[in-house]
């Protein structure tokens, strides 16, 4: 087997030439390494010699930040730029190159096998076998360039079974594919993934944090055999929400980290440059006792900095290096709550609306798409009331508290101090039952369920209650039975959302009934009382507890197939989900007569 173009002992380097400059430079990386690479245009798991980023056009800060981890030990990051600083991030970015570290060659351990890049892949690979034969599901968590994606694929290749591979998007999921080889491997889109996992087959995730926690929990439960991969301190933010918030869920997982680079040498000064920068492995403030005091932060700070934007990576299943790029540049503002010189939360806000009555119009007509004001374009756009787009609205870009210290207040005070003297205030998000159980207990109604990054993740808009916004709030809940149909979303994600806004009595009548408690019985099929059904399910289905009422939302107003209901519980055939949902039927019309 060919090594890898990564396999190398020699450390990149950082260079920074001006518009003079550029062409020869360019010209001389093309003639010792060959084509290089565009920030922007480099494709996920790509490998290049050198990489040009020219910052006279602007700075893309996460097409930086991918860009630069693509290149190889010996490689160069080429930065062409001569202008004055024009944003407090650009100054940011041009001190950090006086203090990158010089390159030092650093001889590395073989691997034995010409397979791995890293004695680390081949002794995790060995490791995760011998857990996978005990039925164990096996986690691979490693930093950007670690080869982890690699390594998922060649554990695939060693499959007796089918391959089934799933991530956010198949692109993710390229170099994976590429590393299993010949074995028979299929990639299921997460949308699918509840009804393919009834097959008997190893199951490959690869950034798995930024799918669904209850989907990777049910792929490691259910899986004949289940590998999850994910980036812990990478460029999209991701994998230290997954450590946290999804990694104790896990039965009795074997954990495994990749801590050598495969694409260059430890130490390298570009990565620990580019670190630095983004701030990729920032963590809260410890400690801290006393009172809490909620004031402005102090951004310029790098430690207060450090803090705030390690609070907002715990907490957010996705936070990336442009979020840096806009609190450093002030584009939104950011209040924290300290204990003692600890900072124990944070919220940034943006400040939106305003519009005179002719803008919102063009806005709601489709003739302008305003860019970071997102209340008062969805307010005429998709909800018809471009007149609110006349107030001024805060809308809560991030809110974030420490884990040993929230269910004390933290969040509601910090949320407080934004609301004071706002017009209107609120927040969207990619839904989350929780997330949701925290807004509307902090007095915020639900108004609508959008589209997202992904459809097992829709967005959510939250507004503060208020005349207008709770007309608002009725017509949600009026539309939201229907727009799940719409949303393939998680059945407890759409529970939550029945619970977060009003509903309407059934309308249904005593003939209606009778057909109902037959559907409860069992004599009568479903399909027959698909109208009442949908009714009684909408209206009252929230009511029951949370397995019931998922079940009956999943059947009735999400349209799932008994074998994806039987596949979601685990259950050993489609009869048994049917029996399952006659008892949570029965439940709902308050009788206990089912088979």
């Amino acid at each position: 087997m060919q090594r890898p173009l990564s396999l190398t002992d020699e450390p990149r380097r950082l260079l920074r030439v001006t518009t003079a400059g550029a062409d020869e430079a360019i010209a001389r990386l093309s003639a010792s390494h060959g084509p290089g690479g565009v920030v922007g245009r480099v494709p996920l798991g790509a490998e290049i010699p050198w990489l040009l980023a020219d910052l006279r056009e602007g700075l893309w800060a996460d097409e930086l930040a991918a860009g630069v981890g693509a290149v190889v030990g010996g490689g160069t990051v080429l930065l062409v730029h001569d202008a004055p600083p024009r944003t407090p991030f650009e100054h940011r970015l041009l001190r950090s190159l006086d203090h990158v570290g010089a390159p030092v060659s650093t001889q590395r351990t073989p691997p034995s096998d010409a397979r791995f890049a890293t004695v680390d892949q081949q002794r995790a690979f060995a490791d995760a076998l011998r857990s996978l034969r005990r039925r164990r599901p096996v986690v691979l968590l490693a930093d950007r360039g670690r080869g982890k994606s690699t390594l998922l694929g060649l554990l695939g290749a060693e499959a007796p079974l089918p391959v089934r591979v799933t991530a956010p998007e198949p692109a993710s999921a390229a170099s994976l594919l590429r590393a299993i080889g010949e074995v028979p491997a299929t990639f299921v889109p997460p949308d699918a993934v509840e009804e393919a996992l009834g097959d008997d087959a190893w199951w490959l995730v690869d950034e798995a944090a930024a799918l669904p926690p209850a989907l990777v929990l049910r792929i490691a439960e259910r899986a004949r055999r289940a590998i999850l991969a994910t980036t812990v301190h990478g460029y999209e933010g991701t994998g230290r929400h997954f450590e946290l918030h999804v990694l104790p869920r896990l039965r009795r997982p074997t954990v495994l980290r990749l801590g050598t680079p495969a694409r260059y040498p430890a130490d390298d000064p570009v990565e620990r440059w580019l670190h630095d920068l983004f701030l990729l492995d920032a963590e809260p403030d410890e400690g801290g006792g006393g009172l809490v005091a909620i004031r402005e932060a102090r951004l310029d700070d790098e430690r207060e900095l450090r803090a705030v934007f390690g609070l907002l990576v715990r907490a957010h299943y996705r936070t990336r290096p442009s979020d840096l790029v806009r609190l450093v540049d002030g584009d939104q503002r950011t209040l924290v709550a300290t204990s003692g010189d600890a900072v124990i939360g944070a919220i940034v806000v943006a400040d939106e609306g305003g519009w005179d009555a002719d803008r919102a119009e063009r806005v709601a007509r489709g003739e302008e798409r305003p860019r970071g004001e997102l209340i008062p374009e969805v307010l005429s756009a998709h909800l018809a009331h471009p007149e609110l787009a006349a107030l001024r609205a805060r809308r809560v870009v991030r809110v974030a508290v420490r884990e040993d210290r929230r269910r004390e207040g933290v969040g509601r005070a910090l949320l407080a101090e934004v609301e004071r003297g706002a017009e209107l205030c609120g927040a969207s998000f990619a839904a989350d039952p929780d997330v949701l159980r925290f807004w509307t207990g902090a007095g915020h109604r639900l108004v609508r369920l959008g589209a997202g990054p992904s459809t097992l993740r829709p967005s959510m808009l939250v507004l503060r209650a208020g005349p207008d916004v709770d007309a608002l709030w009725r017509r949600c809940g009026r539309d939201l039975p229907h727009a799940l149909r719409e949303r393939p979303v998680e059945p407890a994600l759409a529970v939550a959302a029945l619970r977060a806004t009003p509903r309407e009595p059934p309308r249904i009548d005593d003939a209606d009934l009778a057909e109902l408690r037959a559907c409860a019985r069992g004599p009568r099929h479903w399909e027959w009382s698909a109208r009442a059904l949908w009714e009684l399910v909408s209206a009252e289905a929230a009511s029951l507890p949370d397995d019931e009422a998922e079940l009956l939302v999943a059947r009735v107003l999400l349209g799932w197939s008994w074998d994806r209901l039987a596949a979601r519980a685990g259950l050993p055939h489609r009869t048994e989900a049917v029996r399952a949902a006659r008892s949570a039927l029965a439940s709902l019309l308050g009788s206990g007569d089912t088979r």
